[in-house]
């Protein structure tokens, strides 16, 4: 991602950027992530905690006026709160740890089971690129890809592109559309796991979905597959 994002012509919007600035400077070092992890915060101490990460965001490389550059940060610190509250609050039922062998992932804290508002908060948000993005990523091996009739080719990302593929899932992708589209995300498509109602979940197990879509050279490992 970070190779084509240095060309001066792309089709990568900015709320993609936002998101992998998200979670490669909080979600992925464990240290940053246990401070944000399991609390309830509100927006100013969100914003104080964040304060830091945003000298490396988007924003901050921006080479505009200093109040743009604000309003900027402003813009980024709104959708990672919601991420947040997605993700890390103390209130939603899972949390973000390390998955064996595949990166990051969606892990229950707590026995739950699962309701409508799960798959409400744990959206995920498709974006539309270029061919010819889509082709390089895929080459490069970009995790978060995805393909659809109402979509064509694009990009998964937020909190839903954590939740990793196992055949065996019981939930599968809903078709991607404009309703539901989260607040910050007009101009997108929203997507959810369907997951069949008062599903149970074990404290420490990993939530999966099944991918449901052709990917081009896709090689499963799942626990089903081997």
């Amino acid at each position: 991602m970070i190779g084509l994002l240095r060309k001066k012509n792309h089709s990568i919007p900015l709320g993609v950027r936002y998101w992998t600035f998200y979670k490669k400077s909080l979600l992925e070092n464990d240290a940053v992530r246990e401070k944000f992890a399991n609390k309830d915060l509100t927006f100013e101490e969100f914003k104080a905690l964040a304060k830091r990460l945003l000298r490396n965001s988007p924003a901050r490389r921006n080479r505009r006026t200093k109040n743009w550059r604000n309003t900027l940060d402003r813009d980024i610190l709104n959708v990672l709160y919601m991420y947040h509250k997605s993700l890390l609050a103390a209130n939603v039922p899972w949390t973000v740890q390390r998955a064996a062998n595949k990166g990051l992932g969606i892990f229950a804290k707590r026995d739950f089971r699962w309701t409508a508002a799960d798959s409400k908060a744990l959206f995920g948000i498709v974006c539309g690129i270029s061919d010819n993005d889509f082709a390089e990523l895929r080459e490069r091996k970009y995790p978060s890809l995805f393909s659809s009739r109402n979509t064509g080719s694009g990009i998964l990302f937020g909190p839903a592109s954590l939740v990793n593929h196992s055949c065996g899932a019981p939930a599968s992708w809903s078709a991607p559309g404009k309703r539901g589209v989260p607040e910050l995300f007009q101009g997108f498509d929203a997507l959810r796991l369907k997951m069949p109602p008062n599903t149970p979940f074990k404290m420490g197990e990993e939530i999966h979905v099944k991918y449901g879509m052709r990917k081009k050279d896709f090689v499963c490992n799942c626990e089903k597959c081997g």
